[in-house]
């Protein structure tokens, strides 16, 4: 299972895009997009504050896990996160 959530430092987590763009959040295992997730907030939506997956395609043997972003233009920063793995 992994978890991208807040890391605890003393600033807040947080996700933020400007201009109304559509960003887009990529769980990348070994070079290969498993997950995405993509939100609107120019149609209302809100920013996730944490992600959740259960990888559970994954075979026996060492994987490495890796967030990434797009989005069309501006700016999305995402700052004071982790990326957690835990083995079921």
């Amino acid at each position: 299972m992994l978890s991208m959530q807040p890391d605890g430092s003393a600033s807040a987590a947080s996700m933020g895009e400007g201009g109304g763009q559509v960003p887009t959040i990529y769980l990348v295992r070994d070079g290969t997009a498993i997950a995405r997730w993509s939100w609107s907030t120019s149609a209302g939506g809100q920013i996730p504050m944490g992600l959740t997956y259960l990888d559970v395609s994954a075979t026996a043997t060492t994987h490495t896990y890796k967030i990434q972003v797009s989005q069309a233009s501006g700016i999305l920063s995402i700052t004071n996160y982790v990326l957690i793995a835990y083995e079921l």
